[in-house]
């Protein structure tokens, strides 16, 4: 009874057959992506890859054409489930900015589909704790969350790939600043010349302090401000023995926010002076005069 029934369905399809009535039951392919954006450095070959599949039983089978001369495929043909496609875009030759929108035309047994891709040409970089640097725009902002991995950065070799594609003016102020100094300095000067800063400049309330019946030697504190971030080199000379700085060179890394709290011990009977001074042309003068309030 069982072949029977076999048998009469194998002629009644025949008969369909015959008539042209048939239908072929197309699989539901799925891709994991169906918009693709390859980010390529100048220079390189890009290597990508996209996967089909379908949740229906059996095997994928077809080709994929590229719309752009500069992809190539691994194998032109797939088959599987799932079926990964294997891809390479070729960037030599083309210069930073350089955008080309594309598509992946994939004929198989599910149908034809299209995938779109982006090809993007992107500038040098360098790669740092804090994510790429590619222009001194990217630099200043590494250099205010971390001086020192940025005073490493300028330091290096590398600090060259990054002013590639900056103004010529910018590239050889570098290139000349290499062959005297790489200091945290240097860099300072750097950044206020190609105007990525301001310069840096200190200050102190007043322009004096007073002490009033003073018996014996004592202490002070002086409050010096900064205006911005950066690093600078500090000096700070007491004029007379009376007056004695705890710490006569510190930094702006000294510096807690914008203040630095500045000690002056062994204040005496006597008017004193302190001179800061952070570069050649700026110095602070700052009086301390006691004044004796018992006569």
């Amino acid at each position: 009874m069982q072949r029977k029934k076999q048998v009469s369905d194998l002629k009644n399809k025949i008969q369909k057959f015959s008539k042209g009535d048939f239908q072929l039951i197309r699989p539901d392919v799925i891709f994991d992506e169906t918009n693709l954006v390859l980010i390529i450095g100048e220079g390189e070959v890009y290597r990508g890859s996209f996967t089909m599949k379908t949740n229906s039983k059996g095997t994928i089978r077809g080709l994929v054409y590229p719309s752009s001369f500069r992809v190539h495929f691994k194998d032109q043909g797939f088959e599987g489930n799932p079926a990964k496609v294997e891809f390479t875009y070729d960037g030599r030759g083309l210069r930073p900015g350089h955008v080309e929108e594309g598509k992946f035309t994939v004929v198989c047994t599910g149908g034809e589909y299209e995938l779109s891709f982006t090809a993007i040409i992107e500038k040098p970089y360098v790669m740092t704790s804090y994510g790429k640097v590619q222009s001194t725009d990217d630099f200043r902002k590494l250099a205010i969350k971390d001086f020192s991995e940025a005073g490493r950065l300028f330091r290096s070799r590398e600090f060259y790939e990054i002013l590639k594609y900056e103004n010529e003016r910018i590239f050889y102020l570098y290139d000349n600043m290499r062959k005297w100094s790489l200091g945290e300095q240097a860099m300072e000067e750097f950044l206020v010349g190609i105007k990525q800063k301001e310069c840096i400049f200190l200050t102190l309330p007043g322009e004096g302090m007073l002490f009033e019946d003073i018996g014996e030697p004592t202490k002070g504190t002086l409050t010096l401000m900064k205006n911005t971030w950066g690093y600078m080199p500090i000096r700070i000379e007491a004029e007379g023995n009376f007056i004695k700085v705890l710490r006569p060179e510190i930094s702006t890394e000294d510096f807690v926010g914008n203040a630095h709290e500045m000690v002056v011990d062994d204040i005496g009977k006597v008017i004193g002076r302190i001179s800061i001074g952070f570069d050649q042309d700026h110095i602070i003068k700052f009086c301390i005069i006691h004044r004796d309030i018992s006569v």
